[in-house]
């Protein structure tokens, strides 16, 4: 018979302010995983508590949606979701996942794929009909799970200023509806 440990069941939970440091360093050490030192510098000195508090100030504004996935009280990842920012969009049609993080030990287990499923049903919850995601060139991972995911490269790119590093990204999209 299975230990009570192997038999414990994944969990999703919407997030609140009070998760805000288990988010950030979920975010950090996935980030140091997938990009390494191939991000610019600036990006990856962001420090711990700046972190927190960006993401508290993000979760009290109550505009878009967080969960955290979790097995025996350990947050393995999250997806943090809401209505496009893009201003390319048509407004209400479509949502962008901000992040995707799953903690490096955790990576390969169908979680972020979990979160994903997670982040789409709210979406079309909402009465969106596309769904974008920007990453960073750097991420390869990123790339492929989206790719994977039958998200398509819409051509869209920016280059985000971190002080005197500029950060590519670039843009994928799914129709939903």
């Amino acid at each position: 018979m299975p230990s009570t440990s192997q038999t414990k069941q994944l969990q999703i939970r919407q997030a609140t302010v009070h998760d805000a440091e288990t988010i950030a360093l979920i975010q950090i050490a996935s980030f140091k995983a997938a990009c390494g030192t191939t991000l610019p510098a600036s990006f990856r000195s962001v420090s711990l508590a700046d972190s927190i508090a960006a993401f508290a100030r993000r979760l009290a504004e109550n505009n878009s949606f967080v969960w955290l996935v979790e097995r025996d009280d350990e947050a393995l990842g999250f997806v943090w979701m809401g209505e496009s920012r893009d201003m390319d969009e048509e407004p209400n049609a479509t949502a962008e996942i901000f992040d995707i993080h799953v903690i490096p030990s955790a990576v390969g287990k169908g979680l972020g794929s979990l979160l994903l499923k997670q982040a789409l049903a709210q979406a079309t919850r909402m009465h969106f009909s596309e769904c974008t995601a920007w990453v960073t060139m750097q991420n390869h991972y990123a790339k492929m799970f989206y790719r994977d995911r039958a998200f398509v490269d819409d051509l869209g790119s920016v280059t985000c200023p971190l002080d005197s590093e500029p950060l590519a990204k670039m843009r994928f999209r799914l129709r939903i509806a």
